[in-house]
């Protein structure tokens, strides 16, 4: 049970857990008494983000490209706030692009994710007759989703 003012229209509830569905229902009191409480509203779901959609690569030059996608469409999950991008480098090699750099990285830990709003990112220092790959993931106030296809 929780109780806010009347003058309030929101409540902040904590301590939730992920990947599970919560429903609430309302009941309004006086000096009187109380209501009966509304029917439950439809379920929220606190979870990562969906993986995004199969992103999309673009070559600028023989050391640069970019890589676009779109953000993933999930209602009811906490909005995204930055995205990963991994490059996968003549098929065996897992590099992770910092994102303000566009340098390609050995380890996630190291690169600097893409920022909310942003859908595409530059990578650089590609190598000639080497082919790449890329995928997406996604990050909110969760956790992160899994990746997208690859490119």
């Amino acid at each position: 049970l929780l109780a806010i003012k009347a003058s309030e229209t929101a409540a902040l509830v904590s301590g939730l857990c992920a990947d599970m569905r919560y429903t609430a229902a309302l009941a309004v009191g006086n000096a009187i008494g109380w209501s009966g409480y509304s029917a439950f509203g439809d379920p929220v779901a606190l979870a990562a983000p969906a993986a995004p959609r199969r992103p999309r690569a673009e070559v600028l030059d023989t050391h640069n490209a970019m890589i676009c996608w779109d953000p993933p469409a999930e209602a009811g999950a906490p909005e995204v706030g930055a995205y990963a991008v991994a490059i996968a480098a003549g098929g065996a090699c897992l590099l992770y692009v910092d994102a303000p750099t566009g340098a390609l990285l050995p380890s996630a830990a190291e690169a600097r994710p893409v920022p909310a709003g942003q859908t595409s990112v530059r990578a650089t220092g590609l190598s000639v007759n080497m082919q790449y790959r890329a995928k997406i993931a996604a990050k909110n106030r969760v956790g992160w989703g899994n990746y997208s296809p690859w490119t």
